[in-house]
């Protein structure tokens, strides 16, 4: 009886496409490589060899590692934008807040020589404030005490009947002489910061 293998393989070897054969050297030439791409690359070549699938796959395996990075520079360009942006808006908002301390050091120092003689005038930058009355009161026959709601009280003499409601906006100026007047409505007043 003749052997039926040797006529099973020639049979199967042309029915298949040959492969291309990958020896144990050239696997061990490219896991040698220290830079991971070229040792990657190396791999691919020699899997690319194996036939025309094998390099389809590597194909559309490269493919897909330039869209991933691409979509990763483009996360990490949206990030740096968002943190550029927040960076402007905390900037902005220390700007801001270190200008309404000025003003509100500006608005606290106007009339303090008054209060404080020899200050040196810190509020000299304002030429007048406005604020809201809180309460204003007659203290004895004559004075008037007007309290602000920026803190200040402001103090006049007035002999004829008057009503200062609170909630009226008063604009206090600086006058001649290192003096101050006092308008709540059409009404004004030389006036004089007591604290």
């Amino acid at each position: 009886m003749r052997p039926l293998l040797p006529a099973i393989f020639p049979a199967l070897a042309i029915g298949a496409p040959a492969a291309a054969q990958v020896d144990s050297q050239q696997l061990l030439d490219c896991a040698v490589i220290v830079e991971a791409e070229q040792r990657l690359a190396c791999f691919d070549r020699l899997a690319a060899g194996i036939s025309d699938n094998a390099q389809r796959m590597i194909s559309e395996r490269r493919a897909e590692e330039q869209r991933l990075a691409a979509e990763a520079r483009a996360e990490a360009a949206e990030r740096a934008r968002i943190a550029a942006e927040e960076a402007r808006r905390q900037e902005l908002e220390r700007r801001e807040a270190e200008a309404a301390e000025r003003e509100l050091s500006a608005v606290q120092a106007f009339g303090r020589e008054q209060v404080e003689p020899g200050t040196g005038r810190p509020g000299q930058a304002l030429d007048s404030i406005e604020s809201t009355v809180l309460e204003a009161r007659k203290q004895g026959r004559e004075t008037w005490l007007v309290l602000l709601q920026n803190g200040h009280v402001w103090t006049f003499d007035q002999v004829r009947p008057l009503s200062i409601d609170a909630g009226e906006t008063a604009t206090v100026e600086r006058a001649l002489g290192g003096s101050y007047r006092m308008t709540i409505g059409r009404r004004s007043f030389r006036v004089k910061r007591v604290r």
